[in-house]
């Protein structure tokens, strides 16, 4: 859930594959080739220490960090440079010009 008021600029660091991947709506549990899938999202773990930084707990490929942007109820509208991209709040976060959120928070959902 975001709370964006405008544009967001995301900068992140990448791994794995670069090409993008258009997810279907749902999965049936048995369909398990997709993780094969180099392009298919995901964030690699990272256990100890990347590049001497342990604070590098997460990397994701293109395609995950794609779609955390998307789950999290932003729309891409610019992918300026290799690990950038512009996005805005997505109306579908948003009921009557209000954010999901805080109609749940405030008990008027």
């Amino acid at each position: 859930m975001t709370k964006v008021g405008g544009k967001l600029l995301f900068q992140t660091m990448l791994r794995g594959s670069l090409t993008p991947y258009s997810t279907e709506d749902d999965y049936h549990f048995w369909k398990t080739d997709i993780f094969s899938d180099p392009a298919f999202p995901a964030a690699y773990f990272i256990e100890k220490n990347y590049s001497n930084d342990p604070t590098n707990w997460f990397i994701p490929n293109r395609s995950g960090a794609e779609a955390m942007l998307r789950s999290a109820g932003l729309d891409i509208v610019d992918h300026p440079e290799h690990e950038t991209w512009v996005c805005v709040p997505t109306e579908r976060m948003k009921r009557d010009g209000e954010y999901i959120l805080d109609l749940e928070i405030s008990g008027r959902l």
